[in-house]
């Protein structure tokens, strides 16, 4: 079994020290035949994409692409939700020059106000740890939060569920299948997908396997997850790029719609 590609991995352009054409020459040494870029979007606090950083890092990907053959391109970004409506940090312009859009909760981010500030993000980021667990009543917050975001924006793939915001995964994943939205096994944080991986299971969603690599070496490394695969029985076809080319929809047909109702340019 092989994995067509790996579709969140960032760059200098944020939190790390890799560089566009690594990261697709790392993935083309690995075998694989595409790779997405995705760094942390503009809400994010320290060291994330700025919108001129994405006009540069939009030249790299160009770049990147003319130099190296036999392996696809992609450019996307990390996105935040940022309170609990389930707001995103992007615009539709934004959105408009993206290949693919992965999206999650970090704890690093401005909010949109100061009530989503104290009561989600630094919450979920800081204070709930301090708990044995979260309240009920913010898990029920986050959960529609994440179904907010999921309804209202293109996500093609959902980033670690349960990393500092702690939702309903089962909720979230029937939304996820519900807008076809993929549900990220993100390597990173492998022991996430451990520990709610059964919650899901009993929903129709569909799961891709991503590093999260802040590094050149875990690009494509994706050996861990055939024991889970195998511990839970779960079909090939569950599993988007697992001896297959992924079909995102989301962020393609938004798009498509955009340009067709005059409010984007091809």
């Amino acid at each position: 079994m092989k994995f067509y590609g790996d579709y969140h991995t960032h760059t200098v352009f944020s939190d790390c020290l890799n560089t566009v054409k690594g990261v697709a020459e790392t993935a083309k040494e690995k075998g694989l035949k595409q790779v997405a870029v995705t760094d942390h979007g503009f809400a994010n606090v320290c060291f994330a994409l700025k919108r001129w950083k994405f006009r540069l890092q939009t030249k790299y990907v160009e770049k990147a692409r003319a130099e190296i053959g036999g392996i696809e391109i992609l450019h996307g970004i990390e996105a935040d939700i940022i309170d609990t409506k389930g707001k995103v940090d992007l615009r539709p312009f934004d959105m408009d020059k993206l290949d693919i859009l992965v999206c999650g909760f970090h704890r690093f981010v401005h909010s949109t106000g100061i009530k989503d500030y104290f009561g989600y993000v630094l919450y979920n980021g800081f204070f709930s740890k301090l708990l044995k667990r979260p309240s009920d009543k913010a898990v029920a917050k986050n959960t529609a939060a994440f179904i907010a975001a999921i309804e209202n924006y293109p996500i093609d793939i959902l980033s670690h569920i349960n990393q500092h915001a702690i939702v309903d995964a089962r909720a979230v994943a029937e939304a996820a299948a519900r807008c076809g939205t993929y549900i990220e096994i993100n390597m990173k944080h492998f022991e996430l997908t451990e520990r709610y991986i059964e919650d899901m299971l009993p929903t129709n969603c569909t799961f891709i396997v991503d590093s999260d690599s802040h590094k050149y070496a875990p690009i494509g490394d994706f050996d861990r997850v055939f024991a889970l695969i195998e511990k839970y029985n779960i079909p090939e076809e569950r599993i988007a790029n697992l001896n297959k080319e992924p079909v995102f929809t989301r962020l393609s047909e938004y798009k498509k719609q955009r340009i067709e109702n005059g409010q984007a340019k091809l």
